[in-house]
């Protein structure tokens, strides 16, 4: 597993744990796919544009209040 794609699983665990929501159903929000967060934990990779996406994705929608994981570069908000 990719140091990348282990920053990414641990930010969607963060995001999981603050949010409350469903491993299957974060999965399908960020890759319209019920099962790629799973297929990435079980060693699948992801292209860098659907990374680069997915932290996107979680950064715009960061629970209210959650920290954000240290050593993870958080992306900026779209203009």
């Amino acid at each position: 597993m990719t140091l990348l794609v282990r920053q990414l699983l641990e930010t969607i665990d963060a995001y999981l744990a603050a949010s409350k929501t469903a491993e299957k159903t974060l999965s399908f929000r960020m890759f319209g796919d019920s099962k790629t967060i799973g297929l990435l934990r079980g060693g699948a990779d992801i292209t860098t544009s659907r990374l680069e996406n997915s932290l996107c994705w979680l950064s715009e929608n960061w629970p209210s209040g959650a920290a954000w994981p240290r050593g993870v570069r958080r992306p900026r908000a779209a203009a």
